[in-house]
């Protein structure tokens, strides 16, 4: 359940392993209601396994769909209002990685002349376009109830950016930018949107044994679960807007000032940091 005590029905996509399993398990610990997305049937059945293990199985439900299948967002929005009656929460953490392309992508980073044209299309609709297209059809749900929260997962402002990772970095920037916009257009709608980020390292198949890190000392998929019970949050002061690291979030970090909760979008080019028109772009 969210601070108030109410038990919210929410959407979590990827959440067959990995950041995504560890969200859904603590969003059904906390009380509320899951529908966990994935494309791969034994992954949504493993969690869905672990859901029972705990006592919380009957308030887990599971659909196996591929998100870069035309129809998918209506179906998974179709799936949620048939066993959860709707959703009023949306965590968008369903992502593909560099690891996708090379498993050993920082000891050889792939060149972006090196990337296949499906490779291209494949990172485009399941980082940028599959979010977009869920949080669209979640957002015309939620405006008729006057509550949602839309979390997405993105990655660090350096992964964005960097070489040798092909596409993955800039797919991950514009689900960034969508989500500062839609943050600033919904503002006191009652509808919030935010952005979380583990903060480092995570132990996930995103990073595969190949890149040489010690496992032990990744961040734990867990970390993730905190700051978007904040995120939950009732009430006009909810947050709204707001890009997180996981990793050193604590519940001290409402705090303005605080470099664990930034505004989203990039440092000093916030979302609320509406630079004038100048010649050029």
């Amino acid at each position: 359940m969210n601070r108030q005590g109410i038990s919210r029905k929410a959407v979590v996509t990827g959440a067959g392993r990995g950041l995504g399993r560890a969200i859904a398990l603590g969003l059904l610990s906390a009380g509320h209601r899951v529908l966990v997305v994935d494309r791969d049937v034994i992954s949504v059945e493993e969690t869905l396994g672990l859901a029972r293990s705990t006592g919380a199985g009957n308030r887990a439900f599971g659909s196996a769909v591929d998100l870069t299948a035309r129809d998918a967002a209506f179906e998974v929005m179709g799936t949620a209002d048939s066993v959860l009656g709707g959703v009023e929460v949306l965590v968008n953490n369903a992502g593909i990685g560099p690891d996708a392309l090379r498993k050993d992508y920082f000891g050889h980073p792939v060149r972006f002349d090196e990337v296949s044209d499906e490779m291209v299309r494949m990172f485009f609709e399941i980082n940028g376009i599959a979010p977009l297209l869920l949080t669209i059809h979640a957002l015309r749900r939620m405006r008729k109830a006057g509550w949602g929260r839309i979390i997405n997962v993105t990655t660090s402002n350096d992964s964005m950016m960097r070489p040798g990772l092909g596409p993955y970095g800039g797919t991950k920037a514009s689900l960034e930018a969508h989500s500062a916009a839609l943050a600033q257009e919904f503002e006191g709608t009652g509808i919030t949107v935010n952005v979380v980020v583990p903060g480092g390292v995570a132990d996930t198949a995103m990073v595969p044994d190949e890149l040489g890190f010690d496992r032990a000392a990744l961040i734990r998929p867990e970390v993730m679960l905190p700051p978007i019970l904040w995120f939950l949050s009732e009430g006009p002061d909810a947050p709204n807007n707001k890009r997180v690291l996981a990793a050193r979030w604590t519940p001290e970090s409402e705090a303005a000032g605080d470099p664990a909760v930034r505004p989203i979008g990039w440092p000093g080019v916030g979302s609320k940091a509406i630079i004038p028109e100048t010649k050029g772009t």
